[in-house]
């Protein structure tokens, strides 16, 4: 993997604070746990799927209880896809395989089923959440086919806004990632990539963001009646030199085990881009405000930078994770996350974000640097 590193980014990395963290639980399996909704730095929810369950756990003393299980009863799951943020206290769990949503209550525990069905995507939909003015908002990931004999598929998506159930009011492309589907023998397929990346998208306290297939743009979609809004944005990058992108080519292709007639295909149909976004996460917290995690390197294993930005851009707050560290949720004064102890399980810690961040950057390409 290139070293030649963005060195704004490497700066923004040593110069963030590192954060202690107070443990408040153990064993948990990042595999089976979604990024967790924060509330008022009191207050996580995340999924466990392979318990069919949310947990909601008090930040201050550890405490914690479990809401669900395995069925299509009420309060009952089929396969968790996520758990969002909804209106006010509550937050939707999305159950993908009986598309629906049970919206909860953490204050009352009760909870209502919302099911949802986008009848003009013969694809099919899933429900990411709603906007502040009510309009629920799906994401189709199509299958655009490649000719050629190596089967490949790229999968870009589109964001669908319907003002209800069935009435749709505005789409958005977006960039789906970019995984490629290989067609295997025996009728097998799996999805991989030379370089694994996609840009992040959120969706909480009724506002819809993303960041634009080049990397220069962060929209921001929260009134139907209005086009999103867009700021542009300076995102940290890493350069790969025609040496690193064959290294990682050929690495590739030795994984696959790739015949030569299959290689030779393959090198003809995936490109490896020069450049490589380090934007891994984006996240909103329950203020509404929004949180990046830039990772240091392409290869995601070096440690990373967590930056708050205002509207404008500049950034308000920032500290960083270690190698080691998964980011599982952010408030406004807290950050909730995971510490590896294993190869699967992570112990749970809550940590003080400072008040402050103590270097001046924005992420505005109009600002002057």
């Amino acid at each position: 993997m290139a070293q030649a590193v963005s060195s704004r980014n490497r700066n923004w990395f040593d110069q963030s604070p590192a954060v202690t963290l107070r443990a408040i639980g153990s064993g948990i399996e990042v595999d089976n746990v979604a990024p967790a909704v924060v509330f008022g730095d009191t207050l996580a929810v995340w999924f466990e799927r392979s318990e069919s369950r949310v947990r909601l756990m008090n930040l201050r003393n550890g405490s914690s209880r479990t809401v669900g299980r395995a069925g299509q009863g009420p309060y009952e799951f089929s396969r968790i896809g996520r758990v969002q943020s909804w209106l006010g206290d509550s937050v939707v769990v999305l159950d993908d395989a009986q598309a629906r949503g049970t919206v909860l209550s953490l204050t009352s525990g009760r909870g209502r089923l919302i099911r949802y069905f986008d009848a003009d995507s013969a694809q099919g939909a899933q429900l990411v959440g709603r906007l502040a003015s009510g309009a629920l908002v799906t994401v189709v990931r199509s299958n655009n086919t490649q000719d050629g004999p190596d089967g490949l598929f790229r999968m870009p998506a589109t964001y669908r806004i319907l003002a209800r159930e069935r009435e749709l009011k505005a789409t958005a492309s977006f960039d789906g990632g970019r995984m490629v589907r290989l067609h295997m023998s025996g009728g097998a397929s799996i999805m991989t990539a030379p370089i694994q990346f996609s840009l992040p998208s959120a969706l909480s306290g009724g506002q819809l963001l993303w960041i634009s297939e080049q990397g220069d743009t962060l929209f921001r979609w929260d009134d139907l009646d209005a086009r999103p809004t867009r700021l542009p944005v300076a995102l940290p990058k890493q350069s790969l030199t025609a040496a690193d992108r064959n290294r990682l080519m050929a690495n590739w292709l030795v994984t696959l085990k790739a015949t030569n007639d299959q290689a030779a295909a393959l090198r003809r149909a995936v490109a490896i881009p020069s450049q490589v976004p380090l934007t891994q996460r984006l996240l909103v917290d329950s203020d509404g405000r929004v949180w990046m995690r830039f990772s240091t390197d392409a290869s995601d294993k070096n440690g990373a930078s967590v930056i708050q930005i205002d509207r404008d851009g500049e950034v308000t707050k920032c500290f960083k994770l270690t190698a080691q560290q998964f980011l599982f949720g952010v408030g406004s004064a807290v950050a909730l996350i995971g510490k590896r102890t294993d190869d699967d399980l992570y112990e749970l810690g809550i940590a003080s974000i400072p008040s402050k961040c103590p270097y001046k950057h924005s992420l505005s390409a109009r600002s002057k640097r």
